[in-house]
């Protein structure tokens, strides 16, 4: 019998597409998510402003996709939301 024969072999190759195709969902969601803050962002500029004008770029450049990071630029906003470790690229 072959590898690709194999019913063991196979659902674990079904299980990692599922799993992939999951993730691969819900990072599109999150997507959404940025681009209607970053949108939000936009629209409202003014609000978000110090008294000089100076905005929130950094964090619209995020949410934009314009500036990618490979750790948490706010580690501490991941304690509110119940996250106790990151595990990012290479770990």
């Amino acid at each position: 019998m072959s590898e690709k024969e194999d019913p063991v072999v196979r659902a674990k190759i079904v299980g990692t597409a599922n799993v992939q195709g999951s993730l691969q969902a819900q990072l599109e969601v999150y997507r959404s998510i940025m681009m209607a803050a970053a949108k939000e962002l936009e629209e409202h500029w003014s609000a978000h402003c110090d008294e000089t004008g100076a905005g929130p770029t950094t964090l619209l450049n995020y949410l934009k996709g314009r500036r990618v990071t490979y750790s948490p630029p706010y580690p501490e906003l991941l304690k509110e939301f119940g996250v106790s470790t990151f595990k990012g690229a290479g770990e």
